[in-house]
């Protein structure tokens, strides 16, 4: 469908709530009353673009820059975050309950009188009578385990989990939709000095960039063990490429979020590994 997608957006940004910021706008147009009717005409590509044309007006930003930058230099900053190191995982030998049976008593939490040998009665001077240590039960509290009748797990110490330096329970890439020249600089640098992004929020509302749906990458699709220690617990910025919308797909009712496709081999980048 050929359509001047800028004058559209010209049309419309006056509908739009003033407070919403860019990365409500791809979703608002697409699943309210107003605009449906257009959206659901264009492809998720076109709505791509108005989306970043409505914002671009809204900001008060001159057509022709932003005209040019959303046909020729739409770019995907990939943000990759690393679970906590090292892995929690359930101790093998206790399946996570922190204790096992004491070996002494077999769980029970007693073991046999010494005096009486478990009988309860011992020979008195007037015969058979009740054994003064056990009181005449004919057993006593484990020496081993207290009377608990449980040990904490000699692997995991009693915390039911151990560490697992193999595998981490999830790795997050979340995308950057953009094609603003100062935040790709920033990204760059960013990409290229291996910095913790942890807690940067280089992805503020002064950059127009559509956040996609988180792609999860946990234990059952990914080998970690050549990521180093250091990096886990963190964020950086793990690829730079160029938008292409085959790479993603639309999710949700009208499309009204994209996610990147799953990687079958999720490539890091060089200084992460």
């Amino acid at each position: 469908m050929n359509i001047d997608l800028y004058n559209v957006a010209k049309r419309l940004v006056r509908l739009l709530p003033d407070d919403l910021k860019l990365n409500k706008i791809y979703g608002y147009i697409l699943l309210n009353n107003t605009f449906k009717q257009l959206t659901g005409q264009l492809s998720i590509e076109q709505n791509l673009k108005l989306t970043f044309y409505l914002d671009a007006i809204k900001r008060g930003l001159d057509r022709k820059t932003v005209d040019w930058s959303i046909n020729n230099n739409l770019y995907v900053i990939d943000k990759i975050c690393f679970g906590r190191y090292p892995a929690e995982i359930n101790c093998p030998d206790c399946n996570g309950n922190g204790y096992e049976n004491c070996g002494n008593c077999g769980g029970s939490g007693y073991e046999s009188c010494n005096q009486c040998g478990g009988d309860g009665t011992i020979e008195g001077d007037e015969g058979e009578e009740d054994c003064e240590y056990c009181d005449g039960s004919g057993h006593e509290s484990c020496d081993e385990c207290g009377g608990n009748g449980s040990d904490d797990c000699d692997t995991c110490k009693g915390d039911g989990t151990i560490d697992d330096d193999v595998n981490v329970p999830e790795i997050t890439v979340t995308s950057y939709i953009s094609y603003d020249l100062n935040l790709l600089t920033i990204a760059e640098e960013y990409m290229s000095e291996g910095k913790d992004i942890s807690d940067q929020p280089f992805l503020s509302t002064n950059y127009p960039a559509i956040i996609t749906l988180d792609m999860d990458y946990n234990s059952n699709h990914l080998e970690v063990g050549s990521i180093d220690e250091d990096f886990w617990d963190k964020c950086f910025i793990n690829d730079i490429y160029d938008f292409h919308f085959d790479d993603f797909l639309s999710k949700g009712a009208y499309g009204h979020t994209l996610q990147r496709k799953r990687q079958t081999i999720l490539k890091i980048n060089d200084k992460l590994t």
